[in-house]
């Protein structure tokens, strides 16, 4: 885990490696993955597929609370169709603070 826990560069780094092991060809693939890609429409990735990513992301952080699905919900209750890894950074970065403040 990186020594400053919002490292955005560092998280993004690490939501990549997840992203790969769960889905290995959008990572590796012709488009480049950016900070705003959206995880269903532009990554293609299927609902069980994000539940193994949040898993992935859970092993790199044990001990830390990451209810991942409140990233799919503002903050006056709305669902949100879609997220993009840049959301899931700041989801993360947000939980980190909230353990390193803790």
């Amino acid at each position: 885990m990186p020594e400053n826990p919002c490292d955005q560069q560092s998280l993004f780094a690490q939501v990549l490696e997840c992203l790969r092991a769960v889905k290995p060809g959008v990572v590796d693939g012709f488009t480049p993955v950016r900070r705003d890609s959206l995880i269903g429409a532009e990554l293609n990735l299927q609902s069980i597929e994000f539940v193994r990513l949040a898993s992935q992301i859970q092993e790199r952080f044990p001990g830390v609370y990451l209810p991942f699905q409140d990233i799919f919900v503002t903050p006056d209750g709305n669902l949100v169709d879609d997220v993009s890894l840049q959301n899931v950074v700041d989801f993360l970065c947000g939980a980190l603070d909230g353990r390193a403040g803790g």
